[in-house]
């Protein structure tokens, strides 16, 4: 096998799932997020969406490869997620008195404009939740929304549709957000 070409340590978690972590590391000499999943728990469906989606609020997808026992994936590394945005010391109001309502509508405008991306790709996401949200802040601060994790991702037939057996998702408390007037 040849020498893996990308860095990183496992140590460094930026996030877990029920299939993999996601750490830190570089690739090609750029800053990366790197997805670790194991081989036998990998999914060619999910490599097939990231590497058909090229949008501004979709989670880019650089490079995959692998060793005897994970796949790697090459990921562009954003700044966090929507849940971790919404959980700030748990309080949601502070989120919301911080972030002026032009804001949370832009947000909300570049998610759906990320998702109906995906849905024209002929793809179905199956798993929206905050956590499947990362945001990327620029130098000026202002963020950018960003679909990611496709693990659970469906193609569409040709009448538009797909199979939906046996339920899907993470499963998570929902925290109601309280818009102030």
């Amino acid at each position: 096998m040849s020498k893996m070409s990308l860095i990183f340590n496992p140590h460094n978690k930026l996030g877990e799932g029920g299939y993999g972590i996601v750490c830190k590391g570089s690739w090609d000499g750029k800053t990366v997020a790197i997805k670790r999943i194991q081989l036998h728990q990998c999914c060619n469906q999910e490599e097939d969406a990231m590497k058909k989606l090229d949008h501004p609020n979709v989670v880019k997808f650089f490079h995959a490869e692998s060793d005897d026992n994970f796949r790697y994936y090459c990921l562009e590394l954003c700044d966090g997620t929507l849940d971790q945005m919404l959980s700030k010391d748990n309080d949601p109001e502070k989120f919301l008195k911080a972030h002026p309502m032009p804001i949370q509508l832009l947000n909300i405008y570049q998610l759906a404009t990320g998702l109906e991306y995906i849905h024209k790709q002929g793809l179905i996401h199956r798993d929206l939740k905050p956590e499947n949200v990362l945001i990327i802040k620029n130098r000026e601060n202002q963020e950018t929304m960003k679909w990611a994790d496709f693990g659970l991702s469906k193609p569409v037939n040709e009448r538009g549709t797909c199979s939906m057996s046996g339920m899907v998702g993470g499963i998570r408390t929902i925290r109601p957000i309280i818009l102030a007037e």
